[in-house]
C-alpha cells in the first residue's frame, strides 16, 4: 500500500498534481517549479521541504510512511539593487556588516 504526496507551490508554477500510491519521494528533478519575478524581486527555487518552516528538506528516494505534503521554498533576490563601495583613504575601517543594507548608513563609516 502506498501513500499520496501533495505539493504546496507557495506561488510557483506549474501546479503539480498529487503523486499517488508511492512509498518513497519520487525523482524531485521532475518537480522543479518556477515563480514569476515581480518588479522588485526575482525568485530561485530552493527545494522541497516537509514543513512550512523549511527545516526538513525532502530528497529523492526518501521513504514515506504516510500521506505527505511537500512545500516549495523560494529564495528571494532584490532586483535592481545598488552597490556601494567605500574607499578608506586612511580613514576609519569599513564595517563588515554592510552587505545587506537597504539604505545608506547614517552616520557613514
Amino acid at each position: 500500500m502506498g501513500y499520496n504526496i501533495h505539493f504546496i507551490m507557495n506561488g510557483g508554477l506549474p501546479l503539480y498534481s498529487p503523486v499517488y500510491d508511492v512509498t518513497e519521494i519520487p525523482d524531485l528533478d521532475d518537480y522543479v517549479p518556477y515563480k514569476s519575478p515581480t518588479s522588485e524581486y526575482s525568485y530561485e527555487f530552493g527545494g522541497w521541504y516537509y514543513d512550512d518552516e523549511f527545516t526538513s528538506q525532502a530528497l529523492t528516494s526518501d521513504p514515506i510512511t504516510g500521506n505527505t505534503i511537500l512545500h516549495a521554498l523560494w529564495i528571494e533576490t532584490q532586483i535592481g539593487g545598488y552597490s556601494i563601495t567605500f574607499v578608506e583613504n586612511g580613514g576609519t575601517p569599513i564595517p563588515n556588516d554592510l552587505t545587506s543594507q537597504t539604505a545608506i548608513p547614517d552616520p557613514l563609516p
